[in-house]
């Protein structure tokens, strides 16, 4: 969603893909559970922010998981970290 992971916005194309996927699923009764990882930073968040060392990408994943969050919370009921 957040391709570096510090983007200002995350990536639109990201967001309807995985927006495609959930309503498909609904299409034929399936519930998703959607797993969020925090081992799934982006490269550059660990080259050049020095990854989880950095007290800034606490911030950068609290951003990142409030906005999958809101642009999911019409097809998501469940999450699981």
């Amino acid at each position: 969603m957040y391709p570096n992971g510090n983007d200002e916005k995350p990536n639109q194309e990201g967001l309807d893909f995985y927006r495609s996927v959930f309503e498909e699923l609904h299409k034929y009764g399936i519930e998703p559970l959607v797993t969020i990882s925090h081992y799934d930073d982006p490269l550059y968040m660990e080259e050049k922010l020095g990854g989880w060392q950095n007290r800034e990408t606490n911030g950068l994943y609290e951003k990142y998981c409030h906005s999958i969050f809101e642009e999911y919370k019409d097809l998501v009921k469940y999450w699981r970290h």
